[in-house]
């Protein structure tokens, strides 16, 4: 459709203090598993894997299968999500997990 433009409804500013970064750290595990502790949706098991799936990734890299975004804001884990391609496709990816610490969340 010529002269279509991308809608903008809904769509937010993102804010300056937030730096986004695109691979775990060593300190990452322990962040990941008290970030989804805080947030009080998660078993005891879940927690546990959420950590060991960052742990995979710094023991595998991208051929862990495993790909993170996370979110730094004041100089914390503000909130992480990680996904991964699904087998037998060719562009698609499922999200394994999207966690925002309490006091990140509900601000746009």
């Amino acid at each position: 459709m010529s002269g279509s433009r991308t809608p903008t409804v809904g769509v937010h500013a993102f804010p300056k203090d937030v730096r986004l970064r695109y691979t775990p750290r060593a300190s990452d595990v322990e962040s990941v598993r008290t970030l989804v502790t805080e947030t009080g949706f998660f078993r005891p098991d879940e927690i546990s894997i959420a950590a060991e799936l960052v742990q995979e990734w710094l023991k595998s890299g991208d051929e862990s299968g495993y790909h993170f975004v996370m979110a730094q804001k004041e100089g914390n884990l503000a909130g992480y999500g990680c996904f991964g391609p699904i087998p037998c496709t060719l562009t698609s990816y499922d999200i394994y997990w999207i966690a925002v610490a309490p006091k990140f969340q509900g601000k746009g």
